[in-house]
């Protein structure tokens, strides 16, 4: 996801009147995310909720481009719920943006989904859904083609200026949600600033939108192997490069060699920023850097958060790909941009179907492909916190 795309306006937020004057222009446009980092979208595909352990899903360069769903102002009065105050994420060009978050809303309806619900309630509860949400997927089908999609999963096909809106919103929706009480004196919260902002009803106290910085390395030893590491609840055949998040009071330097050394026991030295990215994990800002391996050393997962690391040339890494043995995470992140960079040109396209692509999103979908396995991969223990990448 690209950044800087579009004028954040931050010196309107406290505009009442402006704020006001944007439900009448034919130049407002809404989006809606839910709190779980889903983003509604102009598709006709099913994007369900995989486990992707913080990586962006495979595939994602067979993909056809998506769009956000934009509503006006008249098409949000027509929802089945009640609107909550929007979030004013700014202005695109003559367009101005505001997001609404809504409460996990249901996927797409298919015909045939939508004979089996007509039943009753028991087919909602079935595809995990909460009362209401069914009457909203039905209302968005009859009018819009759409779905509601992990940004995750579609940010590499949005627009880049429609990426950051998704990300600034998802990431307002998720704080909006678990922020409920002051930190201070435990009094509730209100929402303000348009969003960017909560305001404590008894001492006063602000609190604003939270950000979790993390670090994404790709290290490199003398023979100019690259190190692939495999997550321990990740998908088989998924590998990317180390990365975690930046604890508290710790440099971005300090965290890179703390998370090399821990995940993998790769001591590292001459770390270079490369990029940061916003990420929606759900409101994380990811910094890129590059590192290099002190000497010759071989890596050990740590068996928690990392079940198999590698190194890996060029050549290697080519084949792996093509063979379905490695899946490398989607070009929308910089896990990507740091293989790719690495590697010199586009990374290969495994010789797979494109019909793998959606598998491989959702289980919902068509049956995904495999790929062989690397030897010596330790099964899935389940039990590892997921990481960012």
């Amino acid at each position: 996801m690209a950044s800087g795309q579009f004028d954040r306006d931050a010196a309107r937020r406290n505009d009442a009147n402006y704020l006001n004057s944007l439900k009448d222009s034919p130049n407002t446009s809404y989006i809606l995310v839910t709190a779980r980092g889903e983003v509604a979208i102009k598709s006709d595909h099913v994007y369900g909720q995989a486990p992707y352990g913080g990586l962006t899903p495979p595939d994602l360069a067979t993909m056809e481009a998506e769009q956000l769903l934009e509503l006006s102002h008249a098409q949000v009065a027509q929802l089945p719920f009640s609107p909550q105050e929007p979030y004013y994420l700014g202005k695109y060009g003559e367009k101005s943006y505001l997001a609404l978050r809504v409460e996990a809303p249901g996927q797409q309806i298919s015909g045939e989904q939508a004979a089996g619900q007509a039943a009753g309630q028991a087919a909602g509860q079935a595809a995990g859904q909460v009362p209401g949400q069914q009457a909203l997927g039905q209302q968005l089908e009859e009018n819009w083609q759409h779905c509601f999609a992990p940004l995750r999963a579609v940010a590499g096909m949005l627009e880049p200026y429609q990426g950051e809106l998704a990300a600034a919103a998802v990431a307002l929706a998720t704080w909006d949600k678990n922020t409920k009480f002051c930190e201070r004196c435990g009094a509730s919260l209100k929402l303000a600033c348009a969003g960017w902002e909560k305001h404590c009803s008894a001492c006063a106290h602000i609190t604003y939108p939270r950000t979790d910085p993390a670090i994404i390395v790709a290290i490199t030893d003398e023979a100019e192997r690259l190190l692939l590491i495999h997550g321990a609840t990740w998908q088989p055949g998924r590998y990317s490069v180390v990365a975690g998040f930046v604890e508290a009071g710790e440099s971005l330097e300090a965290a890179v060699g703390r998370e090399a050394l821990e995940e993998t026991g790769i001591k590292i030295s001459q770390a270079s920023y490369c990029s940061s990215q916003p990420w929606p994990f759900p409101r994380s800002l990811m910094f890129a850097f590059t590192a290099r391996a002190d000497g010759q050393q071989e890596p050990k997962a740590d068996m928690q958060e990392v079940g198999h690391a590698f190194w890996v040339s060029r050549e290697e890494f080519t084949q792996l790909v093509l063979e379905g043995k490695v899946i490398v995470p989607g070009r929308a992140s910089s896990g990507h941009a740091l293989v790719r960079a690495w590697y010199g040109r586009e990374l290969p396209q495994p010789r797979i179907g494109p019909a793998s692509a959606l598998a491989a999103l959702s289980p919902r979908c068509a049956r995904r492909a495999s790929g062989p396995s690397i030897p010596g991969t330790p099964k899935h223990t389940g039990h590892a916190k997921a990481q960012p990448g």
